[in-house]
């Protein structure tokens, strides 16, 4: 039987906070001894740590160079192009903006636990010392992207196009003699694609597939020669992500800035125009009373083990003009700390729990 554990509200946080601190009265000594232990399993107890919330916002930005052709200045009047730049250009714009979280492991306090000699329940913890999983074979999950920004697409197929010019072309004594042959070229791969394509040529492959070559090769060849008087444009498509501590309440702090010109820029770079975030707790009733629904974790003052009830926070993401996320997620700093019952375990009793690594929380239970 599988149940699904959710994070209480933020109301409710408060007086989970007042019940743990009940609960971890009667071990505070063993806590403070604990503290001077590191992670990690000793004789018959268990020494581990929770996980604190970190948020991860993924910028995609895309950023698009303009590089002029060395023929430009004679595209107007050698293949009727008009508008084409002589100057180098470049751009970044925002194409999207996602967020997710992450743990990390709270350094403030180390839990420890006394198996006994003869418990049959087996504790996993991650790589960083937080507790991932009872009686059950979890993998860890995966580290999320670096903060470095990564390029993760690109889109720049024009050939060289030199690699198609003639020795005549190449000995061109001026740039204007140059573009008037490269132009005659452009127009004789012109000719030789229509004359293919209405059966015309004085030779043809034998088959299809042959023919479609030739006439994509003479595209390619076009596109590159094109490009000494139009110019090329390169895009990538990169993915900048930022980290950011929910450990309180934050209104309009500047997460990063963004300039058009530079891309994503750090939020003491000056050159680029603010993006904020705010992490909220959302409005709510201080008198309801305490609940977690579907559970009893907070019917016995026997503590087992301990484990996050995260709070809910409201996070937004936004510059003047845009708002580019706007969404709940559960933070375990904005939540309490909790333990479970001895009883869950009793009676031969061994139910396979797994936790959530960005907050702490029970994220699956079987019985």
């Amino acid at each position: 039987m599988k149940k699904s554990f959710n994070a209480i509200s933020a109301t409710r946080t408060a007086l989970c906070l007042l019940i743990g601190m009940s609960l971890n009265a009667g071990n505070a000594q063993a806590q403070t001894d604990a503290l001077q232990m590191s992670p990690g399993f000793v004789g018959n107890s268990v020494y581990y740590r929770l996980p604190k919330t970190r948020i991860m916002v993924t910028v995609s930005t895309l950023h698009t160079v303009y590089t002029p052709g060395e023929l430009s200045r004679y595209a107007e009047r050698y293949l009727r192009l008009d508008n084409v730049r002589e100057q180098e250009w470049q751009e970044w714009s925002i194409q999207e903006m996602n967020l997710e979280t992450t743990g990390t492991p709270d350094m403030s306090v180390i839990y420890s636990l006394d198996l006994g000699k003869k418990n049959g329940t087996r504790i996993q913890m991650n790589s960083d010392g937080t507790l991932r999983s009872v009686n059950s074979d979890s993998k860890e999950t995966a580290d999320m992207a670096s903060a470095q920004a990564m390029v993760i697409q690109e889109s720049d197929d024009i050939p060289d196009p030199y690699s198609f010019l003639t020795e005549e072309i190449l000995q061109s004594a001026s740039s204007s003699k140059m573009a008037e042959l490269v132009a005659a070229e452009i127009y004789a791969i012109r000719d030789s694609r229509n004359m293919i394509t209405r059966g015309e040529a004085d030779y043809l492959p034998d088959d299809g597939e042959s023919v479609i070559y030739v006439l994509q090769q003479l595209d390619r060849q076009e596109k590159a020669l094109i490009s000494l008087f139009s110019g090329t444009t390169r895009t990538e498509l990169k993915n900048t992500v930022i980290e950011f501590d929910a450990d309180s309440i934050t209104e309009r702090h500047i997460l990063m800035r963004f300039s058009s010109r530079l891309g994503v820029l750090s939020a003491d770079n000056l050159a680029g125009e603010p993006i904020w975030i705010d992490v909220l707790k959302p409005e709510v009733n201080t008198d309801a009373p305490l609940s977690v629904r579907n559970t009893g974790i907070l019917k016995s003052k026997s503590p087992y083990l301990f484990y996050n009830v995260p709070g809910t926070a409201h996070i937004r993401v936004y510059d003047n003009r845009h708002s580019y996320i706007d969404l709940e997620k559960p933070i375990s700093q904005f939540g309490g700390t909790t333990s479970m019952p001895k009883e869950w375990f009793s009676n031969g009793r061994k139910p396979e729990i797994i936790f959530d690594p960005a907050t702490g929380s029970i994220g699956t239970f079987n019985e």
